[in-house]
């Protein structure tokens, strides 16, 4: 990819920890340090061998749910990745969706932070049945666990590896696998934290379900990634999931139709005709 001088941000110091901003925490997982991004509403580590993110890290808020800043579906190149991110024509003519990591649907607190939240690099290809289906099933259920909770730290990403294939002409892997990490602050049960995961396949059609949530310490072993190294005593949590706290509600979820909303798909194509995904 051709390289781009880094977008150099200057960040104020957050209130709560200066050297953590812009987040309350420092939750990062483990990266490469030279592929680390920060962005004003989400920080990401770039994988240029995938051409996306390994992945992307924000907070949510009970009150960001409240923002009304509407959907912009400007794509557009990350120039803050000093390698180069994808581009819009790596993924046209694929006939995958833009899937987004950290979803539109959690940036609705500001201009700037939808506007992000449709940078490249927050891209993954997904299936248009998973992207519209399971994937935002599940990107629901996390803003329903911030309503209720009033506050988390979410890790998403795709599990990346050297044998998936590529999207044609281009060096965009396509993942089978796609992961949110949760992390809540949980001092009336007596823990000071409570973590859990969410791990989904591409092929699933079906709702999100209770036996997809597992543990932090499951979810490393799939990723090859090391959460919550800054966090003190991160081996007491990560290693159990309280599925009561994590509880999916299939009752809640509603029926999974099919979209037709194509705005984020790259249709396939022969000629000048479109052919069905």
């Amino acid at each position: 990819m051709k390289k781009h001088i880094p977008l150099v941000i200057l960040f104020l110091a957050g209130a709560a920890t200066a050297q953590t901003f812009p987040f309350t925490l420092d939750f990062l997982p483990d990266g490469n340090t030279k592929a680390i991004v920060k962005h004003h509403y989400y920080t990401l580590e770039y994988s240029e061998n995938h051409e996306q993110a390994r992945w992307v890290a924000y907070e949510l808020f009970k009150t960001d749910l409240d923002g009304k800043q509407r959907r912009s579906n400007s794509f557009k190149p990350d120039k803050a990745v000093q390698s180069g991110s994808a581009v819009l024509s790596d993924y046209r003519g694929s006939g995958y969706d833009r899937g987004h990591l950290a979803p539109a649907g959690d940036m609705k607190r500001s201009k700037i932070a939808m506007s992000e939240s449709f940078l490249m690099s927050n891209i993954s290809p997904q299936k248009a049945k998973f992207n519209r289906g399971p994937w935002k099933a599940l990107e629901g259920i996390v803003r329903d666990w911030a309503k209720q909770r009033g506050h988390l730290y979410i890790v998403t990403g795709p599990i990346l590896n050297d044998s998936l294939p590529k999207i044609k002409n281009s060096k965009v892997s396509i993942p089978n696998t796609y992961y949110k990490a949760l992390l809540c602050s949980d001092t009336a049960s007596g823990m000071k934290w409570k973590s859990g995961a969410v791990v989904m396949t591409q092929n699933s059609t079906a709702k999100p379900s209770q036996e997809q949530v597992i543990s932090i310490d499951s979810l490393e072993v799939l990723t090859g990634i090391d959460f919550y190294t800054n966090i003190e005593g991160s081996s007491e949590f990560e290693s159990t999931v309280d599925h009561n706290f994590w509880k999916i509600d299939k009752n809640k979820i509603g029926t999974i139709k099919k979209s037709r909303n194509t705005k984020n798909m790259m249709p396939l194509k022969k000629g000048n005709k479109v052919l069905s995904e």
